[in-house]
């Protein structure tokens, strides 16, 4: 519990310190030319989220190439993300940028946009939703024709957003010529991008689950022995289930099955797998992959599980990307916008467990006092710890026994 609090504490000093980089920073906005060019040749497309909200929007970056079918397309994406990017052939060049670099470091951000001026574009499309002031600027920096926006989103998610003046709002909003209309009803994402599709001019696009290729020669790190994944950690502590839950659900499924479990996630999470194994019954099957795999290697090893557990994490996407039956074990707070998968066509390759609170969806209205109390005694939210074992469990044999729309679409499939 001590490493917990410390871990949030570290945490929230981390997060203060970006808030007030993101804060201070919207005083140079004065400073920065909109630059604009006249016509070019090329489309630049930004998406500079993290790894799960990029393979979520792989549904919607395919579909460029219908609606510019004679221009060059480049991406601007997140450090992290350009394996990814790289390995779906969508894109003619991919520029990337360190985004965690980029918001804390002011010498990277003056670098990033004396750079990015030498560039022009026909146009440029900026696809974020939760679009922040860095990404924005960053758009303001670079020449192009004509320049598209999606109308932001304002709840509580997007800090970013809300920690800017009214004034300042406008005026970035400003840096765009065309601003695609968004509503502010609840929406998975990948229904979100489709929007920004038709209404770009794909104005029959109908969102899907994504799909990321097979990369036969990441394959070396597959195991050989029918295995499942177990995906412990996450964006923080406080968003994740109590690894000994974690070994319960492995003792469950490996008495049942005759299958090992592999515990994937960063090098940092290593930890967790020492704690997993601590509390567990059968040491010999359980097998540490935290920070073994590059993004590639680890897509292979997803693809080829019986199963995946997972927290809210990238994990979970990678999942649903390769056509992965799997059960992830989420909170309350943005329920419905990333999870659980909602799609035009084929979304049921994986079961979300939550708490179902009543307090559900509070990124928008706000933590209740309980909750506030309980993340403060306890160090985790109260909607992720209310997701119990037993629930987990009928999760788990409901997607073993299930016969997935996934066999048609992905027909690598063996399982």
């Amino acid at each position: 519990m001590v490493s917990v609090y410390l871990e949030w504490g570290y945490l929230m000093i981390g997060k203060l310190k970006r808030w007030f980089s993101i804060w201070k920073v919207q005083f140079q906005l004065q400073n920065i030319e909109n630059r604009k060019c006249g016509a070019q040749d090329g489309i630049l497309l930004i998406k500079l989220d993290a790894i799960g909200d990029f393979i979520i929007w792989l549904d919607s970056a395919k579909e460029y190439r219908k609606l510019f079918p004679q221009k060059k397309i480049s991406l601007m994406c997140n450090e992290i993300c350009r394996p990814i990017a790289e390995n779906t052939g969508y894109f003619d060049k991919i520029l990337a940028v360190d985004m965690k670099k980029l918001e804390t470091d002011r010498g990277y951000f003056q670098q990033m946009t004396d750079g990015l001026k030498k560039l022009s574009f026909d146009m440029l499309i900026q696809t974020e939703y939760s679009r922040t002031l860095h990404m924005d600027m960053l758009a303001a920096s670079i020449s192009a024709r004509e320049k598209v926006g999606y109308e932001c989103d304002e709840s509580r998610l997007n800090l970013s957003r809300r920690l800017l003046f009214h004034r300042n709002r406008k005026r970035v909003d400003s840096i765009y010529d065309r601003m695609i209309p968004a509503d502010s009803l609840t929406k998975m994402e990948l229904k979100r991008n489709a929007d920004f599709l038709r209404g770009l001019g794909l104005t029959d696009f109908k969102s899907a689950t994504p799909r990321l290729q097979v990369m036969e020669e990441k394959r070396a790190l597959v195991p050989k022995e029918p295995y499942f994944v177990i995906f412990p950690g996450g964006s923080s502590r406080i968003k994740s289930w109590r690894t000994e839950r974690f070994s319960e659900i492995i003792d469950y499924i490996l008495d049942k099955t005759e299958w090992s479990a592999y515990i994937c996630g960063s090098q940092g999470e290593k930890e967790l797998y020492e704690q997993i194994v601590r509390h567990g019954n059968r040491k010999e099957k359980i097998i540490n992959y935290c920070g073994k795999t590059d993004l590639p290697e680890l897509a292979e090893v997803v693809r080829n599980a019986r199963l995946v557990i997972s927290n809210d994490t990238s994990g979970i996407h990678y999942a649903a990307a390769t056509g992965t039956k799997a059960v992830c074990i989420m909170g309350d707070q943005s329920y419905g916008r990333f999870l659980p998968y909602d799609a035009d066509v084929n979304n049921d390759c994986i079961v979300a467990c939550d708490a179902g609170l009543g307090c559900r969806g509070c990124v928008h209205k706000g933590m209740t006092l309980r909750c506030v109390l309980y993340l403060l005694r306890k160090g985790c939210y109260l909607c992720v710890d209310s997701v119990d074992v037993e629930r987990v469990k009928r999760a788990v044999d409901k997607m073993i026994n299930r016969k997935i729309y996934t066999m048609s679409i992905f027909p690598e499939r063996k399982n």
